[in-house]
C-alpha cells in the first residue's frame, strides 16, 4: 500500500493539504518574487550568447588568417600590393598562427581519448571543456535548486535546465550533416565539426535529465509515490515530456561508437527518423511556455536552409546540366589495381 504523506513547512503549512490557503498564496507570491518564474529563460540567451561568440572568434581567426595566407611570403606576385601585411603585421600574424598551431595541432593519446570518446585534439577539447564549464556553473551556480512547496512554481533548476537544453537543440541540428552554415562560417571540416554535434548532443541530454529530475525528486518529496501518481495524472506537462527524453536516449544509444561500427545503415536511417520524433515531441511538450518554441523554430528555419543549400548547390536543384539529374562520374584503369 502506498504511504500518504504532506510535507510540512518549518511556519507550520502543509504543502498539500493547504494549497488553497491565504497564508500558502501568499508564500508563493514571496517565492516567485525572490526566484521569478519568468527570468530563467534567460538562461538559454546566455548559452546562444556564449556559443555565439565563440563562433564569431572563430569566424574572425579564419578571416585572419586568410589575410595573412594572401600576403607576399605565399603568394610573391603580391609583393608591395597595398592589401599585402606590413613587416610589422607580418611578424605578429605569424607570431599569432605558430601559437595557435602549437596549441590547437597537439594531440591526447589518441587510443585512450578515442575510446572514452573524448576529442583528441587539443584545440578542439579546450573549446568543448570551455562550453561544458560554462553550462555547468550557469546550471548550478546559481540558488535555490528547489521551492519550498511544488505548487509555490517549478524548481528552478528544473526550469533553467530544461531551458538551457532547448537552447542547445538549435546547435545540434545545425552542426549535423556535412554541409551546415557554421562548418561554413569558421571553416572547419565535417569531421571537426560532427566532433561538436556529438558533444552538443550530450550537453543537450545531460541538461534534459537535469531538467527532469528535480521534478520527481520533489513531488515525492512533499507526497510520496501517491503524490508523484497525481502530478502524472493532473499534468499534460510531465506526460509530454515523456516522448522528446525517450526519444532523445535512443539518440544518443543509437549514436555510441560500437553502435555506429557494427550497425552503422541502420544507424544512418534511425538517426534521422529518431531526431524528426525528438523535435515534434519536444515542440508540442514545450509550447509556449518562456517562448521556448522559438528556439525550435529558429532550428528549423536553419535546417532547412542548409538541406536547401545542399539540395541547389550539391544535389539535384544544382543549376545547370546537372539540374534534376544524378552525378556522373568516370572511372578509368591506370594499370594494375590503379584506377583513375
Amino acid at each position: 500500500m502506498i504511504e500518504e504523506r504532506d510535507l510540512v513547512l518549518s511556519n507550520g503549512i502543509h504543502c498539500i493539504a493547504d494549497i488553497h490557503s491565504e497564508l500558502y498564496a501568499r508564500l508563493k507570491k514571496e517565492s516567485q518574487a525572490v526566484t521569478p518564474w519568468v527570468y530563467q529563460k534567460q538562461y538559454g540567451k546566455f548559452v546562444t550568447y556564449f556559443v555565439a561568440v565563440i563562433i564569431f572568434l572563430s569566424l574572425i581567426k579564419k578571416l585572419a588568417f586568410m589575410y595573412y595566407d594572401s600576403s607576399e611570403e605565399f603568394l610573391p606576385e603580391k609583393k608591395n600590393s597595398p592589401t599585402t601585411p606590413s613587416v610589422f603585421l607580418a611578424r605578429i600574424m605569424t607570431k599569432l598562427v605558430a601559437f595557435n598551431r602549437y596549441i590547437c595541432y597537439r594531440k591526447f593519446p589518441t587510443l585512450i581519448f578515442s575510446y572514452l570518446g573524448i576529442p583528441t585534439s587539443v584545440g578542439t577539447f579546450l573549446v568543448v571543456m570551455a562550453t561544458t564549464l560554462y553550462t555547468l556553473l550557469y546550471c548550478f551556480v546559481p540558488h535555490p535548486f528547489y521551492r519550498p512547496c511544488a505548487g509555490f512554481g517549478s524548481p528552478p533548476l528544473s526550469v533553467r535546465a530544461g531551458i538551457m537544453a532547448i537552447s542547445l537543440v538549435s546547435f545540434v541540428f545545425s552542426l549535423s550533416g556535412k554541409i551546415n552554415v557554421i562548418g561554413w562560417l569558421v571553416g572547419l571540416s565535417y569531421e571537426k565539426i560532427n566532433i561538436y554535434h556529438q558533444w552538443a548532443s550530450i550537453l543537450c541530454l545531460f541538461f534534459s535529465w537535469v531538467h527532469v529530475i528535480p521534478f520527481l525528486r520533489q513531488a515525492r518529496h512533499e507526497g510520496g509515490y501517491e503524490r508523484m501518481h497525481q502530478r502524472w495524472k493532473a499534468s499534460d506537462m510531465w506526460r509530454s515530456g515523456v516522448p522528446p527524453i525517450l526519444f532523445l536516449n535512443l539518440l544518443w544509444l543509437s549514436s555510441l561508437p560500437i553502435a555506429r561500427r557494427h550497425f552503422y545503415e541502420i544507424f544512418l536511417q534511425l538517426h534521422w527518423i529518431l531526431a524528426v520524433g525528438f523535435y515534434i515531441s519536444l515542440f508540442y511538450h514545450v509550447y509556449p511556455e518562456l517562448n521556448s518554441h522559438m528556439y525550435l523554430v529558429a532550428t528549423i528555419v536553419v535546417w532547412f536552409a542548409q538541406l536547401f543549400y545542399r539540395l541547389a548547390v550539391k544535389g539535384y536543384l544544382r543549376p545547370g546540366r546537372s539540374f534534376m539529374a544524378s552525378t556522373i562520374a568516370n572511372v578509368s584503369i591506370v594499370g594494375e589495381g590503379c584506377v583513375e
